[in-house]
């Protein structure tokens, strides 16, 4: 098997072993077969196999780019009730309940039958109706 790309003559960083860094690199179908320099990669150049020069220029290991975007963060500590992964009611009630309790004491207040009713307003968010294993529409009455 030869491979579909060489890129050479440049900087290969692979942050792995002794071997941090190298000239040329091989790849065949998408993954990467030989790192090295020109005499270790050459043996993979067969008459299909593009060639790219990368005259000098660095290449990197893939980078995962693990980001928060800060208003999301804020939010989410505020006002916003996360449902991402409720698939039931039962779960859905107790994470009302939950979040209920963490909200000021001002937010929340008691009417004369006992029922608590929550003045700060609590948005959902990753919430899918359709996950739920036990579904109930509004207007409509859960059967005993």
């Amino acid at each position: 098997m030869k491979a579909d790309l060489v890129l050479f003559n440049g900087a290969v960083l692979t942050l792995a072993g002794q071997n941090l860094s190298s000239s040329a690199l091989a790849i065949s179908d998408g993954r990467i077969v030989a790192v090295g320099h020109w005499n270790e990669v050459e043996p993979w150049i067969g008459p299909q196999t593009t060639l790219h020069d990368l005259e000098g220029k660095t290449v990197l290991p893939g980078f995962n780019d693990a980001h928060i975007h800060v208003w999301k963060v804020g939010q989410l500590r505020t006002n916003v009730l996360d449902l991402r992964g409720v698939d039931s009611l039962e779960r859905l009630y107790q994470r009302v309940q939950e979040r209920a309790a963490t909200l000021e004491p001002e937010a929340i207040e008691q009417n004369r039958a006992g029922s608590v009713a929550v003045r700060t307003w609590l948005e959902r968010g990753g919430f899918k109706g359709r996950n739920l294993a036990h579904k109930v529409g509004f207007g409509q009455r859960k059967s005993a």
